[in-house]
């Protein structure tokens, strides 16, 4: 499935690493994650590994605003 986050909380390219790093090793297939935007976009085969993604972009201080799934 292909999800786009609504972020809060990011600053600048580290922050931009940071979600990406946190969806990679969780099995997503970062497209794009941008500060500007306070976006991430990614694709993920598994509900349960989106859930541990979000709980763990929570536990790192930026906050998940919105989560579209297609």
């Amino acid at each position: 499935m292909r999800v786009e986050l609504v972020l809060e909380g990011m600053s600048c390219p580290g922050c931009e690493r940071t979600v990406s790093k946190i969806i990679e090793r969780n099995g997503g297939l970062v497209e794009s994650v941008s500060a500007g935007e306070n976006r991430a976009a990614f694709s993920i085969s598994s509900v349960e590994s989106l859930e541990k993604i979000l709980r763990e972009i929570e536990e790192r201080g930026y906050r998940v605003r919105e989560v579209k799934k297609e």
